[in-house]
Formats: structure tokens, C-alpha cells, sequence
């Protein structure tokens, strides 16, 4: 730790650190952040729920409180 701490005491390390880390870039470069395509969707992939998270979470406390929610 005693190292690390002695090397980001110098002004090029912090400015790597800042452009690795925090995606930096100074006024005179050109940087490129690449981006991969989503990969496609497998044929077993899960359906949209019938109802929203929020409903099905909902209807769970109800369940387990022993009311219904309709």
C-alpha cells in the first residue's frame, strides 16, 4: 500500500488512473469508448410477465399476510 500510496503522488499516474478508471478524456485527444452489439436472444429465453414486478410483489405480501388482493 506504502507503494501505491508513493505512485499516485505523481500527476501521470493520476492522469492514467483518471483515463483508465473514469473513462478521461483530455481536451486534446480523440478517445473512443467501444461499444459490443447486444448478444441475440437464445429461443428459451423468459417471457414478459403477465403483470408488473410491483404487482406480483404485492400480491406475495398479500398471500403471505392471508388477504386477498382481489
Amino acid at each position: 500500500m506504502r507503494v501505491e500510496a508513493r505512485s499516485l503522488n505523481s500527476p501521470a499516474v493520476i492522469a492514467q488512473e483518471a483515463r483508465d478508471d473514469l473513462h478521461m478524456c483530455f481536451p486534446s485527444q480523440t478517445c473512443y469508448e467501444v461499444i459490443f452489439p447486444a448478444r441475440p436472444r437464445s429461443r428459451s429465453a423468459a417471457k414478459p410477465a403477465a403483470s408488473p414486478w410491483y404487482g406480483r410483489l404485492w400480491e406475495s405480501v398479500s398471500k403471505a399476510d392471508g388477504k386477498s388482493t382481489r
